[in-house]
C-alpha cells in the first residue's frame, strides 16, 4: 500500500487519493485560451475549468506571475487528480487527453521536472 504525506506547517498530513487519483507533478501554464498541464514525462493535457482545484489553482498561478511582465509562464504544479476525456469543443478539444484537477498541493516557478 502507497501513502502520500505533506508537511503542513509542523506536522505530517496524509493526502486522500480518490479513485483512479494520483499525485503528479508537472508544469502548468494558464492564459485567456490556455490551461495546459504538462506532467513530468508526459504530453501536455487541457486542464478541465470544472476541476474541483481549478480555482485555487488559477488564484495561486496569477498571484505568482504576477510580479513579473510576461504572460504564458510554465511554474511547476503538484497535483491530485486523474485523466478524462477532453471536452468536444473549444480549445481544450485540440488535445489527445485532459486532467481533472481535485487538489493542488504545491506550486513554484523555480522548481522543474527532473
Amino acid at each position: 500500500k502507497t501513502k502520500f504525506l505533506v508537511l503542513d506547517i509542523k506536522r505530517l498530513v496524509e493526502l486522500t487519493l480518490g479513485k483512479d487519483e494520483r499525485l503528479i507533478g508537472g508544469s502548468i501554464v494558464l492564459g485567456a485560451e490556455v490551461r495546459e498541464f504538462t506532467p513530468c514525462g508526459e504530453k501536455a493535457a487541457w486542464l478541465m475549468g470544472d476541476s474541483p482545484a481549478y480555482q485555487n489553482i488559477k488564484d495561486i498561478y496569477n498571484q505568482l506571475i504576477s510580479t513579473t511582465s510576461k504572460p504564458y509562464q510554465s511554474v511547476f504544479t503538484i497535483l491530485i487528480g486523474k485523466n478524462v476525456k477532453p471536452p468536444k469543443d473549444g480549445f481544450g478539444a485540440d488535445y489527445k487527453t485532459a486532467f481533472s484537477a481535485s487538489q493542488i498541493i504545491n506550486m513554484n516557478p523555480a522548481w522543474k521536472c527532473n
